[in-house]
Protein backbone atom coordinates (compact mmCIF):
# COMPACT_ATOMS: atom_id res chain seq x y z
CA UNK A 1 0.00 0.00 0.00
CA UNK A 2 1.10 3.54 -1.04
CA UNK A 3 0.80 6.10 1.69
CA UNK A 4 -1.93 8.63 1.59
CA UNK A 5 -3.47 11.56 3.39
CA UNK A 6 -7.34 10.83 4.43
CA UNK A 7 -8.65 14.84 4.38
CA UNK A 8 -10.63 15.18 7.57
CA UNK A 9 -12.70 19.06 7.39
CA UNK A 10 -10.34 20.15 10.33
CA UNK A 11 -7.21 18.89 8.70
CA UNK A 12 -5.89 15.43 7.51
CA UNK A 13 -4.59 12.11 8.74
CA UNK A 14 -1.74 10.24 6.42
CA UNK A 15 -1.80 6.52 6.58
CA UNK A 16 1.14 4.60 6.11
CA UNK A 17 2.62 0.66 5.93
CA UNK A 18 5.42 0.43 8.41
CA UNK A 19 7.08 -3.13 9.28
CA UNK A 20 4.10 -5.06 10.50
CA UNK A 21 1.71 -2.27 11.48
CA UNK A 22 0.01 0.68 9.77
CA UNK A 23 0.87 4.14 11.10
CA UNK A 24 -1.80 7.09 11.56
CA UNK A 25 -0.35 10.24 12.11
CA UNK A 26 -3.80 12.94 12.79
CA UNK A 27 -2.96 16.03 12.06
CA UNK A 28 -6.64 17.19 12.60
CA UNK A 29 -9.33 15.61 13.63
CA UNK A 30 -12.96 14.64 11.82
CA UNK A 31 -15.77 17.27 12.39
CA UNK A 32 -18.70 15.04 13.02
CA UNK A 33 -19.55 11.46 14.38
CA UNK A 34 -20.06 10.23 10.99
CA UNK A 35 -16.59 11.40 9.77
CA UNK A 36 -15.15 10.26 12.25
CA UNK A 37 -16.27 6.47 11.15
CA UNK A 38 -15.75 7.07 7.58
CA UNK A 39 -12.21 8.11 8.91
CA UNK A 40 -12.12 4.76 10.83
CA UNK A 41 -13.54 2.92 7.86
CA UNK A 42 -10.93 3.88 6.04
CA UNK A 43 -8.29 2.98 8.50
CA UNK A 44 -9.67 -0.71 8.67
CA UNK A 45 -9.79 -0.84 4.59
CA UNK A 46 -5.94 0.43 4.88
CA UNK A 47 -5.34 -2.64 7.17
CA UNK A 48 -7.36 -5.17 5.48
CA UNK A 49 -5.65 -4.99 2.22
CA UNK A 50 -2.11 -4.20 3.94
CA UNK A 51 -2.91 -7.62 5.74
CA UNK A 52 -2.19 -6.43 9.40
CA UNK A 53 -3.66 -6.12 12.37
CA UNK A 54 -1.59 -4.24 14.34
CA UNK A 55 -2.34 -0.02 14.40
CA UNK A 56 0.24 3.24 15.43
CA UNK A 57 -2.09 6.62 15.71
CA UNK A 58 0.15 9.34 16.45
CA UNK A 59 -2.50 11.15 17.97
CA UNK A 60 -0.62 13.94 19.58
CA UNK A 61 -1.34 17.63 19.86
CA UNK A 62 2.15 18.82 18.26
CA UNK A 63 1.15 17.02 15.26
CA UNK A 64 -2.53 18.70 14.74
CA UNK A 65 -2.86 21.26 12.35
CA UNK A 66 -2.28 25.24 13.94
CA UNK A 67 -5.52 26.24 14.46
CA UNK A 68 -6.32 29.55 12.12
CA UNK A 69 -4.83 27.71 9.44
CA UNK A 70 -6.90 28.61 6.11
CA UNK A 71 -9.33 26.28 5.03
CA UNK A 72 -9.26 24.04 7.91
CA UNK A 73 -12.34 24.30 9.48
CA UNK A 74 -11.74 24.38 13.91
CA UNK A 75 -13.66 21.40 15.41
CA UNK A 76 -16.33 21.65 17.86
CA UNK A 77 -15.09 22.38 21.79
CA UNK A 78 -14.08 19.52 23.74
CA UNK A 79 -18.05 19.69 26.03
CA UNK A 80 -19.89 19.68 23.20
CA UNK A 81 -22.64 17.24 22.62
CA UNK A 82 -21.16 17.15 18.98
CA UNK A 83 -17.88 16.66 20.27
CA UNK A 84 -19.05 13.59 22.62
CA UNK A 85 -20.92 11.98 19.45
CA UNK A 86 -17.42 12.49 17.54
CA UNK A 87 -15.72 10.72 20.59
CA UNK A 88 -17.68 8.14 21.19
CA UNK A 89 -17.67 7.10 17.72
CA UNK A 90 -14.21 7.34 17.43
CA UNK A 91 -14.07 4.56 20.67
CA UNK A 92 -16.45 2.08 18.95
CA UNK A 93 -14.81 2.18 15.55
CA UNK A 94 -11.64 1.18 17.97
CA UNK A 95 -13.45 -1.54 19.49
CA UNK A 96 -14.60 -2.90 16.43
CA UNK A 97 -11.53 -2.42 14.59
CA UNK A 98 -9.66 -5.61 13.01
CA UNK A 99 -6.26 -4.46 14.32
CA UNK A 100 -5.89 -6.42 17.24
CA UNK A 101 -3.32 -4.33 18.82
CA UNK A 102 -3.42 -0.95 18.27
CA UNK A 103 -1.08 2.31 20.21
CA UNK A 104 -2.10 5.56 20.35
CA UNK A 105 0.72 8.24 20.84
CA UNK A 106 -0.43 10.90 23.46
CA UNK A 107 0.67 14.28 24.72
CA UNK A 108 1.26 13.62 28.29
CA UNK A 109 0.48 11.40 31.14
CA UNK A 110 -2.98 13.00 31.83
CA UNK A 111 -4.07 12.10 28.65
CA UNK A 112 -2.34 8.70 28.58
CA UNK A 113 -4.64 7.95 32.13
CA UNK A 114 -7.73 8.99 30.22
CA UNK A 115 -6.92 7.14 26.75
CA UNK A 116 -6.22 4.22 29.35
CA UNK A 117 -10.11 4.00 30.94
CA UNK A 118 -11.48 5.30 27.59
CA UNK A 119 -10.17 2.11 25.87
CA UNK A 120 -11.23 -0.24 29.55
CA UNK A 121 -14.79 1.53 29.19
CA UNK A 122 -14.90 0.93 25.39
CA UNK A 123 -13.34 -2.82 25.59
CA UNK A 124 -10.74 -1.44 22.81
CA UNK A 125 -7.45 -3.50 22.49
CA UNK A 126 -5.84 -0.07 22.97
CA UNK A 127 -2.83 1.09 24.81
CA UNK A 128 -1.54 4.86 24.79
CA UNK A 129 2.03 5.70 25.37
CA UNK A 130 4.12 9.11 25.38
CA UNK A 131 6.93 7.49 23.41
CA UNK A 132 6.32 6.74 20.10
CA UNK A 133 9.97 4.53 20.36
CA UNK A 134 8.12 2.70 23.18
CA UNK A 135 5.02 2.21 21.40
CA UNK A 136 6.70 0.76 18.25
CA UNK A 137 8.67 -2.00 20.50
CA UNK A 138 5.27 -3.22 21.95
CA UNK A 139 3.51 -3.13 18.27
CA UNK A 140 7.24 -5.55 17.40
CA UNK A 141 6.66 -7.87 20.82
CA UNK A 142 3.34 -8.50 19.57
CA UNK A 143 4.44 -10.08 16.51
CA UNK A 144 7.40 -11.99 18.35
CA UNK A 145 4.51 -13.69 20.34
Amino acid sequence: MRPETYPLSAGCARISVEEGFLLVVEQGDPATAEEMTRYFAAIDRALQTANLTALLIVAQKTAAVPAGKPGVSVPPTALSPEWKAIREARWRALARSRAKRIAVIVDDELALARVQMAAVAARAPVRPFTDEADARAWLRESRAS
